[in-house]
């Protein structure tokens, strides 16, 4: 097995049948798009996407969750994170399009005052 993840260009996101994340930008706003499950498997690659788009100045970063079947405590430590980073950017950040029990989740977690939330 050849190990390549010296070479420049390496990620460590893993596929996972069924989910997407797409960034759009638009301006001084960008849009991730997501669909499938926002879980462990899935966090890192919406992480590192999210994290690409804080160097760009930006005004507003919205995460579009229509796509977003499930969302588990990985997909709710990763919207608490990105709270925090685009706040310390002086980028907003805003969650649309939330699925009923995706936004369930948030609250009964406590976390739905974080954020910006978007119908």
């Amino acid at each position: 097995m050849i190990d390549d993840r010296s070479k420049q260009g390496w990620s460590e996101a893993v596929y996972v049948p069924g989910f997407r994340c797409e960034t759009r930008r638009d301006g001084t706003r960008a849009t991730i798009e997501l669909a499938g499950d926002l879980a462990i498997e899935t966090e890192s690659e919406v992480r590192s996407a999210f994290i690409a788009l804080l160097d760009q100045r930006l005004s507003e970063i919205v995460f579009d969750m229509r796509g977003i079947a499930f969302l588990d405590s990985s997909g709710m430590g990763l919207l608490a994170f990105a709270e925090r980073m685009a706040a310390m950017h002086g980028v907003a950040l805003v969650v649309s399009g939330l699925q009923a029990e995706a936004r369930r989740a948030l609250e009964t977690a406590g976390l739905a005052g974080l954020f910006v939330l978007e119908d």
